[in-house]
C-alpha cells in the first residue's frame, strides 16, 4: 500500500531514529532527508535531521536544520521538548564557531607559509583539504 506523505514522513523519520542509534550515519541522514522532503515544515523531522547532520559532522547544515525547528515551534503543534531543543541548538552553534575559529586558523597558518615561500600546487591542495576538513570534523573531535 502507498502511505500518504504524513505517515511516510513519520515511518522515515523512526527509521532515521532508529540508525542514528546504531551509528549507522549514512542510512540515518538518507531517512531524515527523505522525511525532512515529505513533510518540510515538521518540527520532529527537521530535528531529527539536525541531529543527523551534526552526528555526521555537518555542523553548518546542523545549525540550519535546528534554527527552522526553532522557527517553527511556536507556530505549530508538535510534541518537542522545548528546552532539550535550544540545549542542543546552543551546542550545534558553538561547535559551529569552534569549527569557523579552526578554518581561520589554517587560513592564517596557510597565509603565513605562503608569504614566507612560493606555494606549489600539491602545497595548495593539502590547504584546501585541510580548510574544507576543518569545516566538517566529528564533535567528538573537538573535545
Amino acid at each position: 500500500p502507498i502511505l500518504n506523505p504524513t505517515l511516510r514522513s513519520i515511518l522515515h523519520e523512526l527509521k532515521a531514529q532508529a540508525y542514528l542509534e546504531l551509528d549507522m550515519l549514512i542510512q540515518a541522514i538518507h531517512e531524515a532527508r527523505s522525511a525532512v522532503s515529505d513533510s518540510p515544515q515538521w518540527p520532529e523531522g527537521l530535528l531529527t535531521l539536525g541531529r543527523c547532520q551534526r552526528e555526521i559532522g555537518e555542523i553548518a547544515l546542523s545549525v540550519l536544520s535546528y534554527q527552522s525547528v526553532v522557527d517553527l515551534l511556536g507556530s505549530s503543534v508538535h510534541s518537542i521538548n522545548v528546552e532539550e531543543v535550544m540545549s542542543e541548538f546552543s551546542e550545534v552553534k558553538a561547535l559551529a564557531n569552534e569549527l569557523n575559529h579552526r578554518r581561520e586558523i589554517q587560513l592564517e597558518h596557510f597565509s603565513r607559509m605562503a608569504s614566507q615561500h612560493p606555494v606549489s600546487a600539491a602545497e595548495l591542495e593539502v590547504h584546501t583539504c585541510k580548510y574544507h576538513l576543518a569545516a566538517r570534523a566529528k564533535p567528538s573531535s573537538l573535545t
